[in-house]
């Protein structure tokens, strides 16, 4: 339930914020794509990796969102992204600022309510079979 929770927070409350704020404000930059592979990120999907050299410092990470749209690219390509400047850390990728990628009524978003709505009709389950 937790899981499920956290993931329609995180689509329909955090992303849209966070897109909202690098399409304010973020800085441009280019990353440079790592690799993409399979189980990458932990999925069992294809997930892939950036690197990003901003003010100085260089970043290399797991990205959280759509891996479709490296695909193509070759090892060292240039990806376009927003930095928020208050946090660095902060970076997603141009195109999924501009379509809201995972934001919103999404697909994330639908599956953590099914998680949701799957864990309290087993937890009721659960108290109804423990019911003496």
């Amino acid at each position: 339930m937790t899981f499920g929770a956290f993931t329609a927070w995180d689509s329909y409350h955090r992303l849209p914020r966070v897109y909202a704020v690098l399409r304010a404000r973020g800085v441009p930059a280019t990353a440079r794509l790592v690799r993409c592979a399979p189980g990458i990120g932990g999925g069992r999907g294809v997930g892939c990796r950036l690197s990003l050299s901003f003010e100085g410092r260089v970043r290399t990470w797991n990205y959280p969102e759509d891996s479709a749209q490296f695909r193509g690219l070759a090892v060292g390509a240039a990806v376009p992204v927003l930095v928020d400047p208050s946090n660095s850390h902060t970076v997603y990728t141009v195109r999924d600022v501009d379509h809201r990628t995972n934001a919103g009524a999404s697909p994330p978003f639908w599956y953590g309510v099914v998680l949701v709505v799957l864990g309290v009709a087993g937890f009721t389950w659960l108290l109804w079979l423990r019911r003496d």
